[in-house]
């Protein structure tokens, strides 16, 4: 398989709620070959194949939320399966105590033991929050790991490490093979004074060091569980966004630096 180069489809959620197939029409021709879902809009794992099959992208993983994971882990199971996802991601959790690391930890093991014998990993989606420590340990690590003999993976955000005052290189590469699909989401210079519903720069003309996140996930091995670009907010047209942040990771991907 190709390097995965994908889209988190929370970037465009409003152009997809106005039109499914024909914003994902526009993801493939921004130079994506996969998508990471958020939402279904109520499409049947059947209709999205049918269509992702048609327009040429890979169903490649889904952010599903811990209630789903938790009391309908058949249904998700069964979605899964029929639309062919190779990742379930949870996107969040509210995390006050390790008391509640526990509780998702114990989530996602069960998730993972359900979805293992489908071909299908379970990862969880950090923010800034999950890199807060409790008794000088990472809350993301407390939440990944466990004690049921099931690999539970992380999909590090570029941008909320960096936001959280952590060197993303180092913390990918502390995570050696479980690190999952990465979040490619560039910062601007000044995201220390800007609300995070506001950090808009794409991919490469930011400050995240992706020639070296790149390198430790290739040293790693994990360079192929996928790469997503998420993006919070725009200041052009959002597909011409996307498009530049696609053409920037294929220019970064080849050790050239984008323009």
């Amino acid at each position: 398989m190709d390097q995965i180069i994908g889209l988190q489809l929370y970037s465009i959620r409003d152009e997809m709620k106005k039109d499914f197939s024909g914003s994902l029409e526009k993801v493939k021709a921004a130079g994506y070959n996969a998508v990471e879902f958020a939402d279904f809009y109520g499409n049947s794992a059947t209709f999205i194949k049918s269509e992702m099959d048609r327009i040429g992208l890979i169903p490649f993983s889904a952010h599903i939320g811990y209630e789903m994971l938790s009391k309908k882990i058949d249904d998700v199971c069964e979605f899964s399966r029929e639309l062919g996802l190779s990742w379930v991601v949870c996107p969040g959790y509210e995390i006050k105590s390790p008391e509640d690391c526990a509780k998702i930890s114990a989530i996602l093991a069960n998730a993972a033991r359900n979805l293992e014998p489908l071909g299908i990993r379970v990862a969880y989606h950090n923010h800034y929050r999950e890199l807060d420590k409790f008794f000088g340990k990472y809350i993301f690590d407390m939440i990944i790991q466990n004690n049921e003999g099931v690999k539970v993976y992380a999909e590090i955000d570029t941008c909320w490490v960096q936001y959280a005052g952590v060197d993303p290189v180092e913390f990918i590469d502390n995570k050696k093979d479980l690190a999952g699909p990465f979040h490619f989401k560039d910062i601007n210079t000044n995201y220390q004074e800007i609300k995070s519903s506001e950090i808009n720069v794409e991919v490469g003309n930011g400050i995240i060091d992706f020639p070296a996140i790149i390198e430790v996930a290739r040293k790693n091995g994990v360079i192929g569980n996928g790469i997503f670009v998420e993006q919070e907010a725009f200041t052009r047209d959002m597909f011409e966004s996307i498009k530049i942040s696609c053409d920037n990771i294929k220019i970064l991907l080849r050790g050239q630096e984008p323009k």
